[in-house]
């Protein structure tokens, strides 16, 4: 069995001779990009029959918190939580009934191994296509001014994505619980 592979998809050829022959058709790699792809192929037989194959993929759009929750203590004033996205374009927000305590201090994604730094509005467009199966990691900064006392709250960052008229979401919650004396 041979295999040859043409941008993203393997085909297997299971038979080594002339006459009826076999072949699979696998995609070889995950795929994050946002955008559907395809590739046509021109099968021609040894006696001059011919077959047309078409295999397509769909893109994927995601937003994908990269933990669930981020625990402050006492003394801290403030944290980074991270995302996993493909998104053109992001807002972030802090919500929950604690959220006033918090303030967006910075936002940026890496890509490609290069840290882009917004300044940020509320709204962000990554520059680029993070490509075929490429993804942007997003970290959002969050800071307190507000001493964090011996009360319990609790607040969410939100990372929301949107493409095409769809919205993506992904939460990480921020808890507090104050030491027991």
């Amino acid at each position: 069995m041979s295999s040859t592979v043409y941008d993203f998809v393997v085909i297997d050829d299971h038979n080594d001779t002339s006459g009826d022959g076999l072949l699979s058709v696998s995609i070889n790699a995950e795929y994050f990009g946002r955008n559907n792809r395809n590739k046509e192929f021109d099968i021609e037989g040894d006696h001059g029959g011919q077959a047309y194959l078409q295999v397509n993929q769909n893109g994927q759009e995601f937003v994908q918190a990269l933990q669930d929750e981020a625990e402050l203590q006492s003394h801290e004033v403030g944290l980074s939580v991270a995302f996993y996205t493909n998104s053109k374009y992001l807002e972030v927000e802090v919500g929950g009934t604690d959220a006033s305590r918090f303030e967006i201090t910075r936002v940026y994604y890496v890509h490609n191994g290069n840290h882009d730094f917004a300044d940020w509005s509320g709204q962000m467009e990554p520059t680029g296509d993070p490509g075929q199966s490429g993804r942007y990691l997003v970290y959002v900064s969050v800071y307190t001014s507000q001493n964090l006392g011996k009360v319990d709250y609790q607040a969410y960052i939100q990372l929301t994505g949107y493409s095409g008229g769809s919205s993506y979401r992904g939460i990480t919650e921020i808890i507090h619980h104050p030491p027991v004396e």
